[in-house]
């Protein structure tokens, strides 16, 4: 919401009209362009952040990572996390599959064999 609405926006604009945008010459709305970046599943396990990145990105912008994976186990035990959160979570099996490897494929334009 704060992105929808920035503070000079409140302060100045409209609901319809945020200045900020308008003197950038943005064609749409601040938000759009936030939705267009990639999000990655880094959060160490807690569903409720996946959920919430996947709802607001779509799984089409969502990409496995493992971010800075530093715990006693050399990393192993924040990806296993993740990839139990991932396996678990309310998503169709293509978004899952386009999460773990589709989307990335995709934005660097790799072909997987």
């Amino acid at each position: 919401g704060k992105i929808a609405m920035g503070f000079r926006q409140a302060a100045e604009g409209s609901v319809e009209e945020n200045p900020v945008a308008r003197e950038a010459g943005l064609a749409r709305p601040a938000l759009d362009y936030f939705r267009m970046f990639y999000a990655d599943t880094a959060v160490n396990g807690v569903a409720s952040a996946l959920a919430c990145g996947v709802e607001f990105f779509g799984p089409e912008r969502c990409l496995f990572a493992s971010d800075a994976p530093f715990d006693p186990k050399g990393g192993a035990h924040l990806i296993e996390q993740d990839i139990r959160m991932i396996d678990s979570a309310d998503i169709d099996a293509a978004a899952r599959d386009a999460i773990y490897s589709g989307n990335a494929a995709r934005l660097l334009r790799l072909t997987l064999v």
